[in-house]
């Protein structure tokens, strides 16, 4: 077989497999890709007079496989005393995010570790110093504000409507996310199995780290990172990070009507 023809062969093959995050027979300690590294922690090391109910975040610069998150993997711990806590991922910001389940013992000195790193989304391993900040907290609880609601056809579906090349007339790529009426989409979108990345959900309620849409609009460049999806939608215009917040915390609730 001529060169020419070979690779092109090759691409239609890779063309008509399916996609997912990381092939299975890959390692994924993918030495192709530039290592995972944390770019910001919330908590200076040192830092006195913290809330009692603070959360320590820690952003990296690409996206985590939601997957490879385990609070195991981290402590909050002062002296023999430890705090368990929940473990939240925004996949908007790339941020882990480490809730305790209850407020810290006032004016004592807490150190955040974590053990063993997660995952990029794409399987490169973490390249980074070790992760362990020591602070101090105070006497008060900072107040918490619970995020708006959102309701389906009133916020997202507006935004989601703009997305002409993927309407049930030119359905782009045989996808359809705008049909005639906002409850087609949740029908067909919500729960349903992802054609592109394996394991996925288009749509995954409660779990927008594991929604395969949300990172269809994010796109490479706010993910840091290449990856498999191809273009980000819509083209040419990306929607605003306030419109993905929308969706996100549409997602959150439930991704209910």
């Amino acid at each position: 077989m001529r060169p020419e023809r070979n690779l092109l062969f090759t691409a239609l093959i890779a063309a008509a497999l399916p996609a997912c995050l990381y092939l299975p027979e890959q390692s994924v300690e993918n030495k192709g890709r530039e290592p995972l590294l944390v770019t910001s922690i919330n908590v200076e090391e040192g830092e006195t007079g913290l809330p009692r109910n603070v959360s320590i975040e820690v952003t990296f610069n690409q996206p985590l496989d939601p997957a490879s998150l385990s609070e195991a993997d981290m402590s909050l711990t002062s002296g023999a005393l430890s705090s368990a806590a929940n473990i939240r991922y925004d996949a908007l910001s790339r941020t882990l995010i480490y809730d305790p389940r209850y407020d810290l013992r006032e004016d004592l000195w807490y150190t955040f570790a974590i053990e063993t790193f997660p995952l990029s989304i794409m399987g490169t391993v973490y390249g980074g110093d070790p992760v362990q900040v020591r602070f101090r907290t105070g006497t008060d609880t900072s107040p918490v504000s619970p995020r708006p609601g959102v309701a389906f056809e009133d916020d997202v579906w507006p935004i989601l409507s703009g997305c002409s090349c993927h309407d049930v007339e030119t359905r782009f790529m045989d996808y359809v996310i705008v049909y005639d009426a906002p409850e087609e989409f949740l029908e067909r979108s919500v729960s349903t199995p992802s054609r592109e990345w394996n394991d996925w959900l288009v749509v995954d309620p409660g779990h927008h780290e594991s929604s395969y849409i949300l990172y269809k609009l994010l796109g490479d460049d706010r993910l840091g990172m290449p990856t498999i999806m191809g273009e980000v939608m819509p083209p040419g215009a990306p929607l605003p990070m306030q419109d993905l917040e929308t969706i996100r915390d549409w997602i959150e609730q439930g991704a209910g009507p």
